[in-house]
């Protein structure tokens, strides 16, 4: 996920818009990827398929601290409504 990168962009407004893109992103994920909201089991099965592996073997081993931040709290929200 290149843009998880852009959050360490030395420009302020980069930084922003990426923070931004990944609130968007997160916040679509976690309502694909909710049991709660998505009752179509097939696409829930799906988003977690890809977005799982992504952010273990992705965004885990960047060497970002915000990047793996984001990652870790993504994994937890998940596990949460899952």
């Amino acid at each position: 996920m290149t843009s998880l990168g852009l959050l360490d962009d030395d420009k302020d407004s980069v930084q922003a818009a990426a923070y931004q893109l990944i609130k968007t992103i997160k916040r679509v994920t976690l309502k694909l990827g909710n049991i709660y909201t998505n009752s179509n089991v097939q696409e829930l099965e799906e988003v977690l398929a890809i977005v799982i592996p992504m952010l273990l073997n992705e965004t885990m081993k960047s060497n970002i601290e915000k990047v793996k931040f984001f990652s870790v709290d993504l994994l937890f929200e998940l596990v949460k409504t899952t």
